[in-house]
C-alpha cells in the first residue's frame, strides 16, 4: 500500500508562540485559546498551517462529476477568465479587487475548505486496508502534544464557521434585488454568497474532521525531511515550539552577534527620540525574524519533501505572508502598550511629591 493512500495531515508551524512580557515559568500552551503568563499577559499559541491530504479519489468520481461540481468549474473559469483581459476593463479590475480579499482570508479558512470529504475510511465500501490503516498525523518533532492542539483547533473551528455561514447567507436575499438593473454585475450578491459558500466548505471540512478525530482515527507520526528543515532553519525545539521557554532564542541571538556588555558604572547619555524610534523599529524587526519559524525559502523544499500538490505551495506562501502581517499587528500593539506604561510611570513620579519636599513640608509644620 502506497504511502498517498491514506489520510495525512501535516502540521507546519508558522511562528513561536507570543513571549510573555518579562515572565517566566510559562507552561506549554495546549489549546486554541490563549494561556495568561506569569506578567498577566496572554500567551498566544503558535500559527500553525494544517494541511489535509487525502487520497486520490476513485475514476468513477473524476469522470462522471456531479452537477454542483460542473457548475463550480464553469466558475472558476469565468473568473480565471477575467485575470485576462486588458488591465483597463472592469473585469480585470473585478479580478485584481478579488485577488486581494481573498489574500485576505484567514488561511485557517482555506485549508479547511480544501478537505476532501468523499474519503470515506469506515464505508463498507472502501478498500479493506483503508479500514486497518489509520491516518497520520505528521508535525515536526519539537511540537508537544500537537494532535491535542488540532483537535481544540477543529473543534474551535466547527461553530465558528457555520456561524458566518448563517450570517453571510442572510446577505443574499438584501443583495438580490441589486440585480434587477443589467447595467453592472450584482457584485455584492456574487461576494456574499462567496464567502457563504466558503464558510461552508469549512465548516464542512471540520465536522469531516471532528467526526474522524472522535473515531480516534489518527496517530501522531514524524517526518525526517520536516524535522531537519526546521531543525536546520530556526532550532526549534520542544521548548520554543510549545511555548515552555523564551530565553533560549534570546540568549542564542545575544551570544552570536557578540555584543559587549556596558559597564555598570557608566552612565550612557538618554537617546534623542529620533534614535530610540530607530531602535524600537528595529528591535521590532529582529523580534518578528525571531518568531517566524517558515520562510518562503521552504516551501519548495516542503512541497518536494513532503509530495504535496503543486497548488498547496501558493496556499502555504499566503499563510506565511499572514502570519508575518499577524506579528507586526501584534509587536505594533505590544510597543505601544510598553510606551503607554512608561508615560503613565512618567508622570506618577512628576505628580508625587519628591522625599525633600516631603522632610521641608514636615520642617515646617514643626516650626508652626
Amino acid at each position: 500500500m502506497s504511502q498517498t493512500a491514506r489520510l495525512r495531515v501535516f502540521a507546519l508551524p508558522l511562528t513561536r508562540p507570543s513571549r510573555p512580557a518579562k515572565s517566566s515559568g510559562v507552561g506549554a500552551v495546549a489549546g486554541g485559546g490563549k494561556k495568561e503568563g506569569v506578567a498577566g499577559q496572554d500567551v498566544r499559541p503558535a500559527y500553525v498551517y494544517y494541511h489535509v491530504q487525502s487520497p486520490p479519489e476513485p475514476s468513477s468520481n473524476t469522470k462522471n462529476p456531479n452537477a454542483f461540481k460542473k457548475m463550480m468549474d464553469k466558475a472558476l473559469d469565468t473568473w480565471t477568465s477575467f485575470g485576462k483581459e486588458d488591465k483597463a476593463s472592469w473585469k480585470y479590475k473585478l479580478y485584481n479587487w478579488g485577488e486581494k480579499v481573498a489574500d485576505r482570508v484567514e488561511f485557517e479558512e482555506t485549508a479547511l475548505k480544501h478537505v476532501n470529504v468523499s474519503f470515506k475510511p469506515t464505508e463498507k465500501n472502501t478498500e479493506p486496508l483503508l479500514d486497518a490503516v489509520k491516518g497520520q498525523f505528521i508535525s515536526p518533532r519539537g511540537m508537544t502534544d500537537s494532535l491535542d492542539v488540532w483537535r481544540k483547533h477543529v473543534e474551535h473551528r466547527e461553530p465558528y464557521h457555520k456561524r458566518y455561514m448563517l450570517l453571510w447567507s442572510l446577505g443574499l436575499p438584501i443583495t438580490a434585488p441589486i440585480g434587477i438593473a443589467p447595467i453592472i454585475p450584482n457584485v455584492p450578491f456574487y461576494f456574499c454568497a462567496w464567502r457563504a459558500w466558503s464558510h461552508w466548505r469549512a465548516w464542512r471540512g471540520t465536522k469531516y474532521l471532528n467526526q474522524l478525530l472522535a473515531a480516534s482515527y489518527f496517530e501522531s507520526s514524524t517526518n525526517t525531511t520536516l524535522d531537519q528543515i526546521y531543525d536546520r532553519s530556526f532550532v526549534a525545539t520542544s521548548d520554543t515550539l510549545s511555548g515552555k521557554d523564551f530565553s533560549s532564542t534570546t540568549s542564542t541571538t545575544t551570544n552570536n552577534d557578540n555584543h559587549s556588555t556596558p559597564d555598570a558604572t557608566s552612565s550612557p547619555s538618554p537617546p534623542s527620540s529620533s534614535s530610540s524610534s530607530t531602535t524600537s523599529i528595529t528591535s521590532a524587526s529582529i523580534e518578528e525574524d525571531e518568531q517566524l519559524l517558515l520562510r518562503e525559502a521552504d516551501v519548495p523544499v516542503l512541497i518536494e519533501a513532503l509530495q504535496l500538490q503543486p497548488s498547496v505551495g501558493p496556499e502555504i506562501l499566503r499563510a506565511i505572508e499572514q502570519a508575518r502581517l499577524r506579528l507586526r499587528k501584534e509587536l505594533k500593539a505590544s510597543q505601544q502598550q510598553q510606551q503607554q506604561q512608561q508615560s503613565q510611570s512618567q508622570e506618577q513620579k512628576t505628580s508625587s511629591p519628591s522625599s525633600d519636599d516631603v522632610q521641608a513640608q514636615q520642617r515646617q509644620k514643626k516650626d508652626n
